[in-house]
């Protein structure tokens, strides 16, 4: 449902529309006019806020993983520890 709609349902359930009422008037269920409603509480939005990225937080920012990967080019024989060194080198 777009945001305006949900904003619509909002108003109606301030004037004292029921909520079985606005899901026929905007023709969708009451479950839909119940989570509109609790967003809307909730987060002082009718749609909640977006999701932070999910997964584990990267540890190479994009410099760095550039770097790795013109090393590794120029030297693909490179041992993890002589690469880690490189790393720490140029971190500092």
């Amino acid at each position: 449902i777009a945001c305006e709609i949900k904003e619509l349902i909002i108003i109606g359930l301030g004037e004292g529309i029921k909520a079985k009422d606005a899901a026929k008037l905007f023709c969708c269920s009451e479950r839909t006019i119940r989570q509109v409603r609790q967003n809307y509480r909730e987060y002082g939005s009718v749609a909640p806020p977006r999701h932070a990225p999910s997964g584990r937080p990267r540890v190479f920012d994009r410099q760095a993983v550039d770097y790795l990967l013109e090393v590794l080019s120029a030297q693909p024989d490179i041992f993890l520890d002589e690469l880690q060194a490189m790393l720490l080198a140029t971190q500092d």
